[in-house]
């Protein structure tokens, strides 16, 4: 299967813009001046940590200049301004080296996990306070958390599904759910690709997950902020 695809997670941000209402959904070759006018309304990333994310979009299109440069780049993009940020920068640097973008598209099915709070999500794995509605209240690790996971077991267990934990929490996609709706989107594209498109996809944590535990078995950990992955990748080990 050609590699056509690249995922990338978001850079470093501030998680102050949640979703983006995005009247405009796609952006051809002639409007892409226009995305970037709209990305300056919604900044998420942090300011220091600009140019290294810019690096790593540099060091990207170095190291697989080879299955990009004859092809048309198709980005598909996350609604969020942190996001919608990382594509903006992504842009910038396409068109300053003169690669052929053929269209951008905001696609909803790439937003992050539905419902997911991260202040109450951690409350209940690490027993800290929290404050709920205005009331600031401390979770009792012992009922939430009863066998001491880490954040990110905590999660892929879904133990936030089946313990006596706010009623909020449980609201959040498990990661069964997250991986078939990132598993669809994938299947989608990979549909619709030939073979002179490159897709890159810009996205959230999550939503790797499955890609990384399916290349390494996740001893590597995840994929992190700024950070590209080859898809299908080249299993390790």
């Amino acid at each position: 299967m050609k590699q056509n695809i690249s995922i990338q997670r978001h850079g470093f941000a501030k998680y102050q813009t949640l979703k983006v209402n995005c009247n405009k959904k796609t952006y051809y070759n002639k409007e892409i001046d226009n995305f970037l006018t709209f990305t300056e309304q919604v900044k998420d990333l942090q300011e220091d940590k600009i140019d290294d994310l810019q690096e790593k979009i540099k060091e990207f299109f170095v190291n697989y200049w080879e299955k990009i440069r004859d092809k048309e780049i198709v980005i598909w993009v996350s609604p969020y301004g942190r996001t919608l940020q990382t594509a903006a920068e992504l842009v910038s640097y396409i068109q300053q080296e003169h690669y052929n973008i053929k269209k951008i598209s905001i696609v909803d099915q790439l937003k992050e996990v539905e419902w997911f709070e991260w202040q109450l999500f951690n409350a209940c794995v690490n027993w800290w306070e929290v404050e709920i509605d205005g009331e600031k209240i401390i979770l009792d690790k012992s009922i939430t958390n009863p066998d001491n996971l880490c954040t990110t077991d905590y999660f892929f267990q879904g133990k936030y599904r089946t313990l006596n934990v706010h009623h909020r929490i449980k609201n959040i996609e498990t990661y069964e759910e997250i991986t078939k709706r990132s598993k669809e989107t994938l299947s989608r594209v990979l549909n619709t690709i030939d073979d002179n498109t490159f897709v890159i996809m810009v996205t959230h944590q999550w939503r790797t997950d499955h890609v990384m535990i399916d290349k390494n078995k996740y001893k590597n950990g995840w994929l992190n902020p700024w950070e590209f992955l080859i898809y299908p990748p080249v299993k390790e080990g």
